[in-house]
């Protein structure tokens, strides 16, 4: 699987009626819509296909699509657009499927919708941070066979909401087996099933998205940005910084 780090471009949840359509188009980033409620029809390049309840679509770069709405039950549903930097073609996804029965993508997509409207400071980390780990999830659901365990399921989640409460401070992986009450290895295992990366890799990603935020929506120094998202060495975090998005922090600044 790539490592993937989306930026979400729209989000929205929709409530159709009897009529409702949006015509054939073809769009320029990615977009992932999930039905909540009701029926409707998809035409898919040059498939028609009836879509209801739990069912997952996934429009890529260029694929030809339109959706209507004929009859009761009326679809309702979200939608999410979305681009990424390190791969601009088709994600390894299928193109419609159902995830009945799964409770977490749903709460992730109304997560990130309040985030999309709320606007609040910095929202922009935490909804891309979401969009992320709802790919990363329907990743899991589709392709890891060897699920993670419910109870190490839920050590992992309870790692990843401290990291998130406490981003910048120092994280070790001793102190996240404190956390989790789980051993290094365990714990670097599903934590990589669960998000893609390493629990001390996250960390760093969370530090630079928190640290992307700043640079433009802040006066600070870059020295200052970098201290203050946990970094003790400046130059270490550039490094990082354009390791992640190609470009120093001043150059995204000016960029931005």
């Amino acid at each position: 699987m790539n490592k993937i780090f989306a930026q979400v471009d729209y989000a929205v949840y929709r409530k159709t009626y009897s009529g409702w359509n949006i015509p054939q188009r073809t769009i320029n980033n990615h977009e992932l819509v999930f039905i909540t409620k009701g029926k409707g029809k998809i035409i898919y390049d040059k498939r028609t296909v009836e879509v209801s309840e739990n069912d997952v679509v996934y429009f890529y770069p260029g694929i030809k699509h339109s959706l209507c709405v004929d009859k009761e039950p009326f679809m309702e549903f979200y939608g999410v657009h979305f681009s990424f930097e390190e791969n601009k073609n088709k994600l390894n996804l299928p193109d419609i499927f159902n995830i009945k029965g799964n409770v977490k993508i749903p709460e992730l997509l109304s997560e990130l919708l309040k985030t999309w409207n709320s606007k609040e400071y910095m929202f922009e980390w935490r909804q891309d941070l979401l969009i992320s780990e709802i790919i990363y999830t329907i990743y899991k659901l589709m392709y890891v066979k060897e699920e993670i365990s419910a109870a190490n399921d839920v050590r992992i989640t309870k790692v990843i909401d401290y990291i998130h409460k406490n981003p910048f401070e120092h994280h070790t992986m001793s102190s996240l087996c404190s956390v989790s009450k789980l051993k290094k290895s365990c714990l670097s295992e599903n934590f990589k099933k669960m998000t893609g990366l390493s629990p001390i890799n996250y960390c760093i990603k969370l530090k630079l998205e928190y640290s992307k935020s700043m640079l433009m929506e802040s006066d600070l120094t870059v020295r200052e940005i970098s201290s203050k998202c946990g970094f003790n060495d400046e130059f270490y975090y550039s490094r990082m910084f354009r390791k992640q998005f190609g470009l120093s922090p001043s150059e995204y600044r000016k960029r931005q």
